[in-house]
């Protein structure tokens, strides 16, 4: 799946009156962490800024060098973080991010792509 389909699927949700809060909240997913920076999530997070959904901190390699309103960290560094899911934002490679994140978090992993399509 490229990043062009999943932007049409996600227009196509909320144009049908599904929210990613309402996604996200389905899932009890109230404080989530987002794998991943890039133009998409960068949209995530702005949709999510005024929902009941916390974005608790961005996740990325870059660690704090991503420039943006919200804390991040480096994968390393979620041990601490409460969270209910990890959104990741990577298309490919899903299940290696996965098994990476699941060495420091016991919290769900959720790819976007599971996340906009699996209703």
């Amino acid at each position: 799946m490229d990043k062009f389909e999943l932007l049409y699927r996600w227009i196509r949700l909320m144009q049908s009156g599904v929210s990613l809060e309402k996604l996200l909240l389905d899932r009890e997913a109230r404080r989530v962490g987002v794998y991943g920076y890039d133009p998409i999530a960068e949209c995530m997070v702005y949709e999510l800024k005024e929902s009941s959904v916390q974005i608790v901190s961005l996740i990325d390699q870059k660690g704090e060098k991503v420039l943006i309103d919200y804390p991040a960290c480096k994968p390393s560094e979620i041990k601490n973080l409460d969270l209910d899911a990890i959104i990741v934002m990577a298309v490919g490679d899903f299940q290696v991010i996965k098994k990476e994140l699941h060495m420091y978090t016991s919290a769900p992993v959720i790819s976007v792509v599971e996340l906009l399509y699996e209703l």
